[in-house]
C-alpha cells in the first residue's frame, strides 16, 4: 500500500490493505488493523 512512513494512513483509508516497513508488515481491513505480521 505505501511505505513505512504514509502506508499506515493509507492502508487505513482501503478496504483492505497494508503497510509494510523491513522487518514487520501491519494489515488492515475496513480501516483497523488486524494483524502485524
Amino acid at each position: 500500500m505505501g511505505c513505512v512512513v504514509n502506508g499506515p494512513g493509507e492502508a487505513r483509508d482501503a478496504d483492505v490493505g497494508i503497510a509494510c516497513g523491513k522487518a514487520k508488515a501491519i494489515l488492515f481491513k475496513k480501516g483497523e488493523r488486524i494483524r502485524t505480521i
